[in-house]
C-alpha cells in the first residue's frame, strides 16, 4: 500500500510540474521597471514552475503593440494615462494603481535646472513624450518653470533605457530621468530632485489583457513583502 501511494506521490508532482512548466506568462513593462523586473519575473517562473516570456520598452510603444495584437497576459505602465487609453479601447479586463517614483536633473556640472543656460554645444536628454511617460513629466517640469530651450538643444530618446545608454556613452551634457534610474548612473553626473508639485503623480499601472490564474499568482507576487523591498532598494516607491 506504501509503495502505490508513493508510486502516487510522484506521478502526481511530475504531472503538477509538467504542467505548470507548458503554461506561460508574458509580461510587456516599461523600460524603467528594467532589469529589476526581469528579475522578479525570473523568481516567479522558479517558484511556480512557469515559463515567463517579456518586453520592454517606452509605455506608449508598447500600448500600440497591445492594440496591434501582441500576445501579452499583462502591461504595466509607467502612468496611467496608457492603461485608461487600452481601457477605453476595452482590451483589458482590469487595473490596478501599483508603485510611484520621482523625477531627478542631472548634469556634468552642478547646476540648477531652474537657472539651467544649455552652451551651443551641449545637449539636454529627453524621453520622447510621444513614446514614453518620462517624457511627458519632464515636459510638464519645463513648462512649470516656463523655460525655454532653442529645438536644437533637445535631444529626445525613445524611452528611458535607451537615455540611460545615451548619458552612460556621454552623450548628453543634462538629463531628466526617474529617481530610479540614478544608480545605474555610477555617481557619473550631479543630481537635483525635482519636486513632485512639478509634474502629475508618477504612478506606475498594470493592466490585465487575460484573465487566467497564473496572472491571479503574479499580481499577488508583485505586491509580496518581498518584491516590495526589492522594489524599495531599487529606488522605487511603495505605495499604500
Amino acid at each position: 500500500m506504501s509503495k502505490i501511494i508513493f508510486i502516487y506521490f510522484i506521478f502526481f508532482n511530475f504531472f503538477n510540474f509538467f504542467v505548470h512548466a507548458e503554461e506561460k506568462i508574458n509580461i510587456a513593462y516599461a523600460s524603467s521597471l528594467h532589469p529589476i523586473m526581469q528579475n522578479i519575473l525570473l523568481e516567479f517562473g522558479k517558484e511556480f514552475n512557469y515559463k515567463v516570456a517579456s518586453s520592454f520598452g517606452g509605455s506608449g510603444n508598447l500600448a500600440q503593440q497591445v492594440l496591434q495584437g501582441a500576445p501579452f497576459d499583462m502591461i504595466i505602465s509607467a502612468d496611467q494615462t496608457w492603461i485608461q487609453y487600452l481601457n477605453n479601447k476595452h482590451m483589458l479586463k482590469d487595473k490596478q494603481d501599483w508603485i510611484s517614483n520621482q523625477l531627478v536633473f542631472i548634469s556634468n556640472q552642478e547646476n540648477d535646472l531652474m537657472q539651467l543656460k544649455i552652451a551651443e554645444n551641449e545637449k539636454l536628454c529627453l524621453a520622447d513624450p510621444q513614446l514614453a511617460p518620462l517624457g511627458t513629466y519632464s515636459y510638464q517640469v519645463i513648462h512649470f518653470y516656463q523655460l525655454k530651450f532653442a529645438k536644437k538643444s533637445i535631444l529626445h530618446i525613445r524611452d528611458s533605457a535607451s537615455l540611460l545608454s545615451n548619458l552612460k556613452m556621454g552623450e548628453c551634457d543634462y538629463g531628466i530621468i526617474f529617481a530610479s534610474d540614478l544608480k545605474k548612473l555610477n555617481n557619473r553626473y550631479h543630481y537635483q530632485n525635482i519636486p513632485t508639485n512639478t509634474h502629475q503623480e508618477i504612478i506606475y499601472t498594470i493592466g490585465i489583457i487575460t484573465h487566467n490564474s497564473i496572472n491571479e499568482k503574479f499580481i499577488l507576487f508583485l505586491n509580496s513583502e518581498k518584491t516590495k523591498i526589492k522594489l524599495n532598494d531599487h529606488g522605487f516607491i511603495i505605495r499604500p
